[in-house]
């Protein structure tokens, strides 16, 4: 029973990555479907963003394993922090039509999670937005021109670094379309880091595959409580 339990909780996870690929795959090129479906999720989530200053309202699960996964991976990251960094990423995501493991991903790659993080190139906050390029009046695509940030002070709050980053990354994304390159996040992920290696490329992967097997690890730990207390009620019972 041990072997069959293990194999199962593999083959799991087995599924979990291979959905990586494809899930992603399929986010853009439904872009019709997708673009309905955003505009009525964004109205959603901004709705339930401003009534979260005044009311609780129960997390989406999507965004609690965010939660989890970023204190997991930095434990300094306290959960007040963690939390507006998940829904600022949700939130990200359905705006600007970028798969939001994605999002989570490059600042695991890019900050660590840390708000505040400033790199030696003075790429700045959690998805390491480069001022001197994104924030260039000259620069015909900018974030000042998007509407974004203005200065490099917006760029370390959380909300504002994400949206940033997640704009940046549908920007290279069309432009792969554009191009019909194979691989859209491949391309679009070279294309942030600033290279053409793929040794970036390697690290989003890695970084994807972590999240999914936290995610596959805690999908596993509920079966077994679930089950556990269904046999406690058979045996209760009978």
């Amino acid at each position: 029973m041990k072997n069959l339990k293990g194999l199962s909780g593999l083959l799991i996870c087995i599924i979990c990555l291979g959905t990586i690929g494809t899930g992603i795959h399929m986010w853009y090129r439904s872009s019709d479907r997708a673009e309905i479906l955003r505009v009525s999720m964004q109205e959603t989530v901004v709705e339930e963003a401003s009534l979260n200053a005044f009311v609780h309202i129960p997390l989406s699960q999507e965004t609690q394993d965010m939660i989890e996964f970023i204190m997991h991976r930095n434990y300094k990251i306290y959960p007040g922090m963690a939390e507006e960094i998940a829904i600022a990423t949700v939130k990200a995501s359905v705006e600007f039509n970028v798969p939001s493991n994605i999002l989570l991903a490059i600042m695991d790659i890019e900050s660590d999670y840390r708000y505040d993080a400033v790199s030696k190139a003075t790429a700045v906050g959690l998805m390491q937005i480069h001022v001197a390029t994104w924030l260039d009046s000259k620069n015909k695509i900018n974030l000042m021109q998007a509407g974004i940030a203005d200065s490099k002070k917006d760029l370390f709050d959380p909300d504002t670094n994400i949206r940033a980053g997640a704009y940046i990354l549908q920007m290279y994304m069309k432009e792969g379309m554009r191009k019909k390159v194979a691989n859209l996040v491949q391309y679009a992920a070279t294309r942030y880091f600033g290279g053409t290696k793929n040794t970036y490329y390697a690290k989003l992967i890695a970084a994807l595959g972590e999240y999914q097997i936290f995610n596959c690890t805690h999908i596993m730990q509920e079966a077994q409580v679930l089950t556990t207390s269904i046999r406690k009620q058979d045996s209760d019972n009978g």
